[in-house]
């Protein structure tokens, strides 16, 4: 069993960042889109068409969960498992997640 721990945390800290950093932006993207409507009102200019601000949500998620989980996670996971089955320090799992991350976003 404690052997198992580190696995679940690693994983619940991989599954937990990405609705996080999907919250970071879409409150990102709703601040930037109130200061530009804001702008297009005084400014007296169009404020856009209805679709502007769930597009702006969309582009912002998708992208979130797509390469955090899709991406990220796997590729610090091949990391993380190179460092316990070949006992070596952290350092050398940067090579290994740059080129799985490389590998998998280009399957993408």
């Amino acid at each position: 069993m404690k052997a198992l721990l580190p696995v679940i945390a690693f994983f619940g800290r991989h599954f937990l960042i990405v609705p996080f950093a999907a919250l970071a932006g879409c409150i990102l993207w709703t601040v930037a889109y109130l200061i530009l409507l804001l702008v297009a009102v005084v400014g007296d200019k169009g404020v856009g068409g209805p679709l502007a601000y769930p597009a702006g949500i969309a582009t912002v998620i998708f992208p979130c969960f797509v390469l955090g989980w899709g991406v990220f996670a796997p590729s610090c996971g091949l990391g993380v498992l190179f460092c316990v089955i070949f006992r070596t320090n952290r350092f050398w799992a940067i090579p290994v997640v740059f080129t799985a991350a490389f590998l998998l976003s280009w399957l993408e």
